[in-house]
């Protein structure tokens, strides 16, 4: 029996029985279609060498590339006594390659389309820009393909009108379009799909400056300082390297060992900036929120997209003062995802200098830790015992005097240089909010400190914030303190003895956090922190009770937020009202940004979207998400 053939139709009852309705023939001639189509999917899914599931003649299995064989999970097939065909079916692994290929295609050619903007050369950015197109629709037109591969239902549609040819019923007519048409018409939709998205719901950029560097980076220049080995961004002017063959000289200032060198760039070694994605949809759902990246209009010359972070909304006024923002004349903090994300690092024990200029660390009794040590031409004066050993930085070790809190103190002035900029000749400012890690190795019964300390302009006693990690058996007690005297503390399992275990205290816009893995332990907000520019800050390691190491020790600062030199919305030498229906926005790199302090607010029509990913570079330490 040919399958299919055999469902009945309606028959009368007999001569007395009434004839059967339109309605009651429709509802027949769709439970059998219903039927025979449930029973063409079985077979679709099912489908493989042996009978034709049209008219159970054998069917013919095409070869496939030996290579191929472990990502095909059925090969293609063909009768020829009635024409049917299916084509190859791909396993879950094969169909999955396929896609990723096609992505990874379409991404190439996206990213080149965006490269070839930064391309200085007439001829290969034409050419960059073509083979971008062509690889973004070769990979568009490859993932439309991929999905449908082994499609059930497709093939489940190809019985059917196989079984009805075979009853002599009418056939649906075919498609009126050939492999061309069909093809293209998969491409026009996925681009027009694509320029939907990049009109209403997301969009890339590409970063041209380093106004919000670190966080994002425009052109710029990879050097390693030849004195510690730390590789770091160099901003790139625009103006430089235009003519291949060209050669720079730069000036660069290690933002972790304090040198400056110098060194020639050209056009090979420049990179280019952060491309980014941009989430236009958001505010159309929710309102801007303060501290977000983003994109917008630039007021001046609004056919120009600029990129800052949000500080201030609308109605409120805002100053700066000792690098921080205030609104309303409250401290604006930063949530601890953002704060987590903007930290710039000022010291790395990876990367000590080869010729150190003497110790990092001294300890606080030790008479000659002063300012000018360790010089000193006089007779040698009294030293207590020695506590403290590796001052000289990457493995500092403490064996606590007994009865005694032993303190080494940072020797370096901790400023707000940003190694990212070029001929950065601002007004250096001392910065306290600071960040310190290290991962530390105690014995049983020791407790490990880390503190922040800061002196403030107009002379008084230094403040020191500081944390406190027990080390033992069972609980203990883990709290932040001020001045040695504890403001909040919790209760968990102690440190392990002599497993080495990450440790750190952030303090930001007065907000103390104790760290343990990088998770926030214990936090507090200061309500006493005080007043006046910093004069000084630093950072300690401290142990009591059994001795303690201290190694890769790590230190970042906060951003510092400094005045414009002359702009007229500039909240640092006046407080600044946000006008209705505007916001305020500021660079990430204070001192080399050209941002709402000179020219004023962002409307919110001139608001484009908030930028969330980082997504080239394709390297784990570039893409990232946006903080």
């Amino acid at each position: 029996m040919t399958p299919g053939a055999g469902t009945s139709e309606p028959r009368t009852a007999g001569a007395t029985s009434a004839a059967p309705s339109d309605a009651d023939l429709e509802a027949v001639l769709a439970a059998r279609d219903r039927a025979e189509e449930a029973r063409a999917r079985a077979l679709a899914r099912a489908l493989g060498p042996g009978p034709c599931p049209v008219c159970e003649e054998a069917l013919e299995v095409e070869r496939c590339f030996v290579l191929l064989r472990p990502l095909v999970r059925r090969p293609g097939l063909a009768c020829r006594a009635c024409a049917f065909s299916a084509e190859a079916a791909p396993s879950t692994l094969g169909w999955a390659l396929a896609l990723l290929l096609a992505l990874a295609a379409a991404v190439a050619g996206a990213a080149a389309v965006l490269h070839a903007q930064r391309l200085l050369d007439p001829t290969a950015r034409s050419v960059a820009r073509v083979g971008g197109v062509l690889l973004l629709g070769g990979g568009l037109w490859a993932g439309w393909q991929a999905q449908g591969l082994g499609d059930t239902q497709r093939l489940a549609g190809r019985i059917l009108r196989g079984w009805r040819r075979r009853r002599g019923e009418p056939d649906e007519p075919p498609p009126a379009t050939g492999w061309v048409s069909e093809n293209l018409e998969a491409v026009v939709v996925a681009v027009v799909l694509a320029l939907i998205i990049r009109h209403f719901v997301m969009e890339a950029f590409v970063i041209p400056t380093g106004s919000m560097a670190p966080t994002l980076l425009g052109d710029h220049f990879v050097v390693a300082c030849p004195a510690c080995d730390h590789a770091f961004p160099l901003a790139k002017d625009e103006n430089e390297l235009t003519v291949r063959g060209d050669v720079q000289p730069v000036t660069a200032h290690c933002p972790l060992c304090d040198r400056i060198f110098d060194l020639d760039r050209t056009v090979d070694d420049v990179h280019g900036g952060n491309k980014i994605l941009v989430n236009k949809l958001v505010y159309r759902a929710r309102p801007p929120r303060r501290y977000e990246v983003v994109v917008f209009k630039f007021p001046d010359a609004p056919w120009k997209n600029y990129i800052k972070r949000l500080v201030g909304l609308p109605g409120e006024t805002l100053r700066l003062s000792n690098g921080d923002l205030f609104v309303d004349g409250r401290l604006a903090r930063k949530p601890d995802d953002v704060q987590d994300a903007i930290w710039i690092p000022v010291h790395d024990d990876a990367h000590l200098p080869k010729d150190p200029l003497g110790p990092l660390w001294r300890p606080l009794d030790d008479p000659l830790a002063e300012e000018d040590f360790p010089g000193d031409d006089g007779p040698p004066r009294p030293r207590p015992e020695a506590a403290w050993g590796g001052l000289e930085g990457g493995r500092v070790t403490c064996a606590p005097r007994p009865g005694r809190a032993e303190w080494a103190e940072y020797r370096r002035r901790i400023f707000d240089h940003y190694g990212y900029s070029r001929n950065d000749h601002h007004e250096r400012h001392d910065v306290a909010d600071l960040r310190v890690r290290a991962r530390v190795t105690a014995a049983d019964g020791a407790t490990v400190r880390l503190a922040i300390v800061e002196e403030v302009e107009g002379g008084g006693a230094p403040r020191v914030v500081s944390a406190r990690f027990p080390v033992g058996q069972g609980e203990g007690t883990f709290a932040i303190e001020v001045d040695g005297e504890p403001q909040r503390a919790v209760a968990r399992p102690a440190l392990a003895p002599g497993a080495p275990v990450e440790v750190g205290l952030a303090y930001a816009d007065d907000r103390a956090r104790l760290l343990i893995g990088g998770v926030t332990v214990v936090a507090w907000d200061d309500p006493f922190a005080p007043p006046g520019p910093t004069a000084r800050s630093s950072v300690r390691l401290g142990a009591a009770g059994a001795p303690a190491t201290f190694e890769q020790v790590r230190l970042d600062r906060d951003i510092y937020y400094v005045g414009s030199l002359g702009g007229e919305n500039d909240p640092s030498s006046r407080p600044v009202r946000v006008p209705p229906g505007a916001f305020f926005v500021m660079g990430d790199n204070s001192p080399n940004s050209e941002d709402g302090r000179r020219w004023g607010f962002v409307r919110e029509e001139h608001l484009i979207g908030r930028a969330f990913l980082v997504f080239w570079p394709l390297v784990p330490e570039q893409v990232k998400r946006i903080r």
